[in-house]
């Protein structure tokens, strides 16, 4: 069976219930049935059979699909949309933008990647664009832990990670290594993929499962992530690997005798959909959190809907990401919600979120970084 006729049987257990359709962020923005999940799946079957062309307005419903997933969680045929929605990605990506291109070939050298950024910085018109970039993550190699050891793991940096979220993977390397886990950072390891997936080149995203396969199978430790969507890449993309998040990872072995200081703040808590939807480990947020004493922790507005970064999907459809990223953040931008955190498990989600939170001067950052600052 062909890998087109694979994608059509998938799609042939859609009933058309509808259930998914208010799931959707893109339907509820645009109140329009080819915008949801049972629209965009006849669409995709009406092409394959050849009853319609792939014409613009068709390649435009099918390509705002932010592949946040929510429909799977509603679907009674547990259809898997997201495999639906990549396989038809090679033919919805002809035409790419120069900005997209290069972000794709960045992502596989992430030390190039931070520089690009910051010279970007600099360009007229794209200085207030970018979100503020942190520090480059360069502590590979194995880290020891602190007292007796409970066991090993590893950690997955990430490109974008690696590039400006050093503090993140720090972070992580500190709370693990404080719970007794030595923690292996591998130097050979490179992106998931999961950007050239989505964008139609899921050859290259093989490719670069293929490199991090043989950097971390031979590792036989657990391997974790703190950026939820490469998570559900490595998860998915190396079924064989004990991939799970690290959040989860330590919200599990949290040792009572680590105790935390007092923080009198309010959090407000993004659950990206990568985490909901598809790995189910929003909950480690609060519970780890929550362990921090007097701070006060509150759900961002519409966490089940997306906040429009999705991968690149606010670079190629900037409309649609803003309206969506306005419906959780207005209210923080006006000032009528206030708080002294707002944090987010997926470096993509963080970085758009505290564009849009600019003026509002609110810290976005991950709940790691926030827990380990509280560490005694």
């Amino acid at each position: 069976m062909s890998a087109r006729d694979q994608l059509d049987a998938e799609a042939s257990r859609c009933v058309q219930c509808g259930l998914c359709v208010p799931k959707c962020p893109t339907y509820q923005q645009t109140r329009n049935e080819a915008d949801s999940p049972r629209g965009r799946i006849a669409i995709m079957r009406a092409v394959w059979a050849g009853r319609i062309e792939l014409t613009d307005t068709a390649r435009t419903h099918l390509s705002t699909c932010l592949t946040c997933r929510a429909c799977e969680s509603a679907c009674p045929s547990k259809v898997h949309y997201g495999r639906l929605i990549d396989g038809m990605q090679p033919d919805l990506q002809q035409v790419q933008s120069t900005s997209l291109r290069a972000l794709k070939w960045l992502a596989q050298k992430p030390s190039l990647l931070r520089t690009a950024l910051g010279a970007a910085k600099h360009l007229p018109g794209l200085g207030n664009e970018l979100p503020a970039a942190g520090k480059a993550f360069t502590a590979f190699g194995r880290h020891a832990a602190k007292g007796t050891e409970r066991g090993q793991v590893a950690l997955f940096t990430g490109c974008v990670g690696s590039a400006v979220d050093g503090a993140t993977l720090l972070a992580a390397i500190e709370l693990l290594t404080r719970l007794g886990y030595g923690v292996t950072v591998p130097a050979g390891q490179t992106c998931c993929g999961a950007l050239h997936l989505h964008n139609g080149e899921p050859a290259a995203s093989d490719r670069l499962l293929q490199r991090n396969h043989e950097v971390l199978a031979g590792l036989n430790m657990p391997i974790l992530f703190v950026a939820s969507g490469c998570g559900v890449q490595l998860r998915e993309g190396l079924p064989g690997l004990p991939v799970e998040e690290a959040g989860a990872f330590i919200a599990r072995n949290w040792d009572a005798a680590v105790r935390l200081r007092l923080l009198a703040a309010k959090v407000l808590v993004h659950e990206p959909c990568t985490q909901r939807n598809v790995l189910g480990t929003q909950a480690s947020v609060y519970t780890l959190l929550g362990r921090i004493p007097a701070l006060k922790l509150e759900g961002l507005a519409d966490n089940d809907r997306c906040c429009g970064a999705a991968g690149s999907y606010h670079l190629q459809h900037p409309e649609m990401a803003q309206a969506l990223r306005s419906g959780k953040i207005s209210k923080l931008q006006s000032g009528e919600v206030k708080a002294d955190w707002l944090v987010s498990s997926n470096i993509g989600c963080a970085l758009w979120l505290a564009q849009g939170l600019r003026d509002a001067r609110l810290p976005v950052v991950h709940p790691l970084t926030l827990l380990a600052g509280q560490l005694n």
